[in-house]
């Protein structure tokens, strides 16, 4: 049997969250992963995360620099933590683009 791909770990995760939330996450995640084509995806925390997949300078591993989005999916409820801060473009381009949608909320 074929190993499993962080996608395919994803998508299991997604795939067995309760129907109230699923379609949320699922467009989340497209929105995330169109903002950048360096942006990868796996599970972390026991959620979906996103990480910069691109060539970076050598850093301390303690200080999680490639971590952009961590998917905090408790209680039927969507957080995103942003473990580094906002201080990556990538992040911006995110928040831009989800912004839109904040009025329909």
């Amino acid at each position: 049997m074929a190993k499993q791909t962080d996608r395919d770990k994803v998508s299991a995760h997604i795939g067995a969250l309760p129907e109230s939330i699923r379609p949320a996450i699922e467009y989340l995640l497209k929105v995330i992963l169109a903002c950048d084509k360096e942006i990868a995806e796996y599970i972390k925390w026991n959620s979906p995360a996103f990480y910069y997949s691109g060539d970076m300078k050598p850093f301390d591993p303690k200080e999680y620099k490639r971590d952009l989005i961590v998917m905090n999916l408790r209680n039927n409820k969507i957080m995103c933590v942003l473990p580094t801060g906002a201080s990556c473009y990538t992040i911006l381009k995110f928040w831009k683009a989800i912004m839109p949608m904040a009025g329909a909320c």
